[in-house]
């Protein structure tokens, strides 16, 4: 959230309970409402731009050049949510409404209006109160090794079919479970997509490919302090993320995702 680079967070799921002890991959992922809306009024507090996609494209686009696209001198923040959960719709939303500040949702478009999930009216709810929706691909499966009609399914269906329901123009996608090649970025670009966010950590600077938008996850465990360290490039606690983050990429190359899954949910039992 400097001059450095500009941090994309994502979400997961937002509960309203008390108490998320997390024994799963899921529950890792989620945070509690309390604690998201302690992080969303920190932003607040401290005067952060929390900006769309669209202008963090543009702010990458002329980083380094003499065109100023924003005269606005706070840092920014991108706020994105994966999976299109219920809870994004009945917790995060009105968090988000009552601060004024906005967010990308990135939807699981097979999953729409099934339980747990959001349906067409509250995206279009998403919508109407400045939110952004974007593809999270349609069935939420490991696209590598699949075959270029079903990419296609999972990227230019997805896209059509949000656009269909909701009446606007769907640009961006949220890569599901991490995984991409080269292959898979260059048929998200042929469906459409102005960009494309992955789950690779870090912060975009003017050298970013924007379709391989780098993004930082936050966890059930990320607690204020933690939050606030977390847009520090040169932090030490940002370095040490960024290094685990490149371990656990080529772990899960190595092993593959379902023995990658397995290792980590037996961990983070051993850890509570």
């Amino acid at each position: 959230m400097n001059k450095k680079g500009i941090p994309i967070l994502v979400y997961h799921r937002i509960s309203a309970e008390n108490t998320i002890r997390p024994m799963n991959e899921e529950e890792f992922y989620t945070v509690k409402a309390a604690n998201f809306r302690q992080q969303m009024e920190y932003l607040k507090a401290e005067r952060y731009a929390v900006v769309g996609l669209e202008e963090l494209l543009t702010n990458i686009k002329h980083q380094g050049s003499n065109i100023k696209p924003h005269s606005d001198p706070r840092p920014k923040v991108v706020i994105t949510f994966d999976d299109g959960r219920l809870d994004n719709y009945t917790t995060a939303f009105p968090i988000l409404k009552e601060l004024g500040l906005r967010a990308h949702f990135f939807v699981i478009a097979g999953k729409i209006a099934t339980p747990g999930y959001m349906n067409w009216q509250q995206l279009k709810e998403l919508k109407e109160g400045g939110m952004a929706v974007g593809s999270h691909g349609m069935t939420h499966c490991i696209l590598k090794g699949l075959m270029e009609n079903d990419l296609d399914y999972e990227f230019r269906i997805s896209k059509q079919l949000l656009e269909d329901h909701l009446g606007f123009t769907v640009d961006y996608l949220s890569i599901p479970r991490g995984f991409y090649n080269q292959r898979i970025i260059k048929i998200a670009k042929e469906a459409g997509y102005h960009a494309v966010c992955t789950s690779d950590f870090g912060l975009n600077c003017m050298d970013t490919d924007l379709f391989r938008l780098r993004r930082i996850a936050v966890i059930s465990e990320t607690g204020i302090e933690d939050f606030k360290k977390l847009s520090c490039p040169g932090n030490l606690a940002l370095i040490s993320r960024r290094l685990s983050a490149k371990g656990r990429h080529v772990l899960k190359n190595i092993i593959g995702q379902e023995n990658y899954t397995a290792l980590k949910e037996s961990l983070i039992r051993k850890v509570k």
